[in-house]
């Protein structure tokens, strides 16, 4: 299969071969790790958004062929910044919405998306209750809603022996510490040698 995968936008560029030794988001490190599996598994794989590639360029490729499917993260201005040839256009949400804006203009992306269910086949969300939450506020989209957990590479986990009880933050701390420190005082009631490591 020939699929493209859209990356959105992005404050910095990023070369996607070279993602292991420069670390970028975890949208953008997830979109190049799903676009490496796929590749392993025989399909031609395209990963390109804001940060790889300019409009033109994004443009000139979609231009050149049609998709067997094209996966966009978060930015459903991608059916208005674009043209484009697919048999399925699947959105997945790294957050808990739809993310605002495009290569045109300062968006709101909720709108551009619920305008344009009709040419979006699949919206797909991390976990059950991510999905749960998104249908909450978008139930316009319960027939085309999936969720899928975020894959793990475990090559890049250590074999040396679990330290127990210890727990890691390994995320931005705007992105739910302070409810994780709240969660862990509960734990740390329940298991005395508890710890938690923010990294």
């Amino acid at each position: 299969m020939q699929i493209f995968i859209y990356t959105g936008l992005s404050f910095k560029a990023f070369d996607p071969a070279k993602i292991d030794e420069i670390p970028m988001g975890a949208s953008q490190t997830s979109a190049v790790r799903l676009g490496r599996a796929l590749s392993k598994l025989g399909h031609q794989v395209i990963v390109s958004g804001q940060g790889i590639n300019t409009h033109t360029e994004i443009q000139s490729i979609l231009s050149e062929m049609e998709f067997d499917v094209i996966i966009v993260l978060r930015y459903p201005s991608f059916i208005e910044d674009f043209t484009y040839k697919t048999k399925q256009l699947i959105l997945w949400l790294q957050d808990t919405r739809f993310a605002d804006g495009g290569f045109k203009s300062k968006c709101d992306g909720p709108k551009i998306a619920l305008a344009n269910i009709s040419k979006i086949d699949k919206v797909v969300c991390l976990t059950s209750e991510h999905q749960k939450y998104f249908l909450d506020k978008y139930p316009e989209f319960t027939e085309k809603t999936y969720h899928i957990n975020n894959g793990i590479d475990l090559d890049t986990f250590s074999t040396q022996d679990k330290i127990p009880n210890r727990f890691i933050w390994s995320s931005k701390p705007k992105r739910g510490l302070s409810r994780a420190i709240e969660i862990f005082k509960i734990i740390k009631e329940k298991i005395n040698d508890a710890e938690l490591v923010v990294a």
